[in-house]
């Protein structure tokens, strides 16, 4: 309207001038209208930033102690359960999830809790593994309580192989190295590595002649192999992380029976002489285990060194086995 009045009034003598001073304003206005889009975009953002922001600044309920100092172990641990119980609900204080839970894991020792879902078997894990600290009783490693252990050494000394691995985007060397230092990495060879592979039946199918299975690209979330191929490689991770203790949450659920005894014979011979805590429902992975206990209401019910024994002493392991057609001989 301006440049038309100029025109008009002579103060412009060519009509073509408005043809420059339009696209001119066509730019002011466009980017006028880019910073205001801008502006409604960050304003969306806003809240969730906050959100975020704050989740991050919440300190956490498990922190070290003031006292607490490095964990220090030549791979001989030894871990103790005395009266631990916890809830994870204010109504639920009384009873808890798990309740007066008392045993001994001994240095080398492999240790498999069974029983009903619900039983408290994973909250023991989560317990040891400093997720959370009791509401009341003490775990030991070399009798000294974990919650005067520095929280970086403890879990470096720990190895967690849960039901659902972790699987990062990147190679099978990467999944399989993640947990090592520089300097620890440089001793994996790729014959070694290929070794601890062998071992635990990992293999990933047909693949072109010549390629490097380490150097395979697993995908996020390793999206590029199978449930059973992912637990493999957790168990691959967590073996050659070298640790004083092994945390095992059902880790051969998503393998067929012929390569769960593969797999389960090959963990048997690398966690040799560690000490180790595995959950099972299916209890013909455990057969092997020193000691057997079984966990009902959070409560244990019974523990012993062989099947026939719990076979007899525990009602709740006789109805399991049962239920599993495992004979007991």
């Amino acid at each position: 309207v301006y440049g038309a009045s100029l025109v008009l009034n002579g103060a412009w003598q060519s009509v073509g001038l408005l043809y420059p001073l339009y696209s001119w304003t066509n730019v002011i206005v466009s980017n006028i209208w880019r910073v205001g889009q801008i502006q409604r975009t960050i304003t969306g953002y806003l809240p969730t930033l906050q959100v975020m922001m704050e989740t991050l600044e919440i300190k956490p309920d498990v922190v070290d102690s003031p006292t607490a100092t490095e964990f220090k172990s030549d791979n001989s641990l030894q871990l103790e359960f005395e009266n631990v119980s916890y809830s994870y609900t204010s109504t639920d204080q009384e009873r808890g999830t798990i309740h007066n839970v008392s045993f001994t894991v001994k240095a080398g020792e492999k240790v498999a809790l069974v029983g009903p879902s619900g039983g408290g078997k994973s909250t023991l894990q989560y317990l040891t593994l400093r997720f959370m600290n009791p509401l009341s009783g003490n775990i030991r490693a070399n009798g000294k309580d974990i919650k005067e252990i520095t929280l970086y050494s403890w879990r470096k000394a720990v190895a967690y192989i849960p039901q659902k691995p972790q699987i990062f985007d990147g190679t099978v060397r990467d999944n399989l190295l993640y947990a090592l230092s520089a300097d620890e990495r440089k001793q994996w060879t790729d014959e070694r590595l290929k070794k601890l592979m062998d071992t635990l039946a990992i293999d990933f199918g047909h693949r072109p002649k010549g390629e490097n299975p380490l150097d395979i690209v697993v995908g996020r979330e390793g999206v590029q192999l199978s449930g059973g191929q992912s637990q493999r490689l957790a168990i691959g991770s967590a073996v050659i992380k070298k640790p004083s203790l092994i945390l095992i949450d059902e880790a051969t659920s998503h393998l067929d029976s012929t390569t769960e005894k593969a797999v389960l014979e090959g963990l048997n011979e690398l966690v040799s002489g560690i000490s180790t805590l595995v959950i099972a429902h299916r209890l013909s992975t455990v057969q092997s285990a020193d000691k057997i206990v079984v966990l009902v209401d959070g409560s244990i019910e019974a523990s012993a060194n062989s099947f026939r024994e719990l076979y007899e002493k525990s009602p709740t392991f006789k109805r399991l086995a049962k239920d599993q057609n495992l004979a007991i001989d």
